[in-house]
C-alpha cells in the first residue's frame, strides 16, 4: 500500500509519527489532510486519547495490537506455532523504533479500558505486552489453544 491518504483511512487511529516514518513524509501534510472536514468527521472517533470511551479504546487496541504483530514485527498466527511462539514471547516490550506505537503498552490506557485485568495481570508479574497480547489480539483463546500463556 504506497498511498499514504488510504493507509490512514485503513488504520484511522495511527499516530502521525508512523506515518511519517513509512512514508517520509512532512508533518503539515498530514496534518491539512486531517484537517478536511470529511476526513475529520471519519477520524475523530478514532483519535487516541484519554476521554475516549472504554469501547472505543478496546476496538483501537485491538486494531492496533493486530497491526503491531503483523506488520511491525511480522508474526504469521497462520503458519507453524514453531516458528511464532518464539517469536511472540521473545517481545518484552515496544521497541524505541515503533516510538508512535508506544501506546499499545501504556498503562494508562490498560487502566481506562479494563483497571481490574491490569492489576490482576500485575499481581502475577505478568507484562503489559502479556495483556495486550491476551487481552486484545490475538487473544487468549487462540493462545491458550496453542499452549502460550501470559508468564512465558
Amino acid at each position: 500500500m504506497n498511498d499514504w491518504k488510504t493507509y490512514l483511512l485503513k488504520y484511522k487511529w495511527i499516530p502521525t509519527s508512523v506515518l511519517i516514518e513509512k512514508f517520509d513524509l512532512k508533518k503539515y501534510d498530514i496534518d491539512n489532510y486531517r484537517r478536511k472536514p470529511k476526513i475529520q468527521a471519519i477520524l475523530k472517533p478514532w483519535r487516541l486519547s484519554y476521554d475516549q470511551s472504554r469501547d472505543r479504546l478496546h476496538e483501537i487496541f485491538v486494531d492496533a495490537w493486530r497491526y503491531y504483530l503483523n506488520e511491525i514485527c511480522h508474526i504469521d498466527f497462520k503458519s507453524n506455532k514453531k516458528k511464532w511462539v518464539p517469536e511472540l514471547i521473545s517481545l518484552k516490550g515496544i521497541s524505541l523504533k515503533e516510538a508512535g506505537l508506544s501506546f499499545l503498552s501504556n498503562s494508562k490506557y490498560l487502566e481506562i479500558i479494563s483497571p481490574k485485568l491490569l492489576e490482576e495481570y500485575r499481581s502475577h508479574g505478568f507484562t503489559n505486552i502479556a495483556l495486550g497480547a491476551f487481552y486484545f489480539w490475538p487473544g487468549k483463546d487462540f493462545l491458550m489453544s496453542n499452549s502460550v500463556l501470559p508468564y512465558m
